[in-house]
């Protein structure tokens, strides 16, 4: 068992459901950046997989921080912005979209407008929309 696992598995046991969402996230993270390693190496089967787990984990993950935090949390956002970057990495543009656009409503709703986080969340839907070719506003 990794430690990651075992932080997973801490978090579950104590009942932690805000440490057990990202740490969810973490995970999630992880299998993403493996998955590009590999797509980066042109082991595009390998890639997949990592990127679909990265999505159950990220999506495990937003259920348990929704239930925590509600729907408007930034830990919510970033589960939200982690499944969108997978669907980028994999080219679904048109799946990553809608899911841009949720986690930027959210940072809008609870942050500030000039905070950091929002203007991030403002380019990776701005990225998302060029790889579509959507160029007007």
């Amino acid at each position: 068992m990794s430690s990651l696992d075992g932080m997973l598995e801490e978090n579950r046991r104590l009942g932690n459901s805000i440490g057990e969402g990202i740490t969810l996230n973490i995970i999630a993270g992880y299998h993403r950046y493996i998955g590009e390693s590999y797509a980066a190496a042109e082991e595009d089967g390998e890639a997949r997989g990592y990127y679909q787990k990265a999505q159950d984990y990220y999506g495990q993950a937003l259920e348990v921080l929704t239930k925590a935090l509600g729907q408007d949390s930034t830990d919510a956002a970033t589960s939200l912005t982690g499944q969108a970057v997978t669907h980028m990495d994999l080219g679904e543009y048109a799946q990553a979209e809608p899911l841009y656009v949720h986690s930027l409503e959210i940072l809008k709703k609870v942050l500030k407008p000039d905070d950091e986080s929002v203007a991030d969340a403002t380019l990776n839907l701005a990225e998302c929309y060029n790889s579509q070719g959507k160029y007007a506003l």
